[in-house]
């Protein structure tokens, strides 16, 4: 999950606890963030659901399921 939200232009801005944040910015100086879990194992549904939520406007409907 952080190594395809960085190769989508995502700036990791450092981390806090066992979460990675990044932002991102997109068009006319536009900018969403987000937090990404870096526990081993796999995430929840809704966490999945919650990141893609944030990041939207900037990579589009549906970005994690393409």
């Amino acid at each position: 999950m952080n190594r395809r939200i960085e190769r989508l232009g995502g700036e990791p801005m450092g981390a806090r606890g066992s979460h990675r944040h990044y932002r991102v910015r997109y068009g006319d100086g536009g900018t969403v963030r987000t937090a990404v879990p870096i526990h081993p194992g796999d995430l929840a549904k809704g966490t999945l659901r919650k990141i893609e939520r944030d990041l939207e406007p900037a990579f589009g409907k549906r970005w994690l399921r393409r």
